[in-house]
């Protein structure tokens, strides 16, 4: 094998390894802010009309849902 193309493989390969091992962290070490602090609904809804729609709701997974 060429000895470019195997450094270039070689360089391909640890830039993907690199890439994995990065969104495995991010996934790992992520915040789960939203789920594990309460929905206001006061806040939920004048938040949903603010940004146009009609009102919002919480939902059981502790998030705020906008609707039409």
């Amino acid at each position: 094998m060429n000895r470019t193309a195997k450094k270039a493989g070689l360089t391909l390969l640890a830039a993907v390894t690199g890439a994995v091992v990065s969104f495995g962290a991010t996934l790992a070490f992520a915040s789960d802010a939203g789920y594990s602090t309460p929905c206001d609904p006061v806040e939920c809804n004048s938040t949903c009309q603010a940004l146009g729609h009609l009102g919002g709701q919480c939902s059981r997974n502790k998030q705020c849902n906008c609707y039409e």
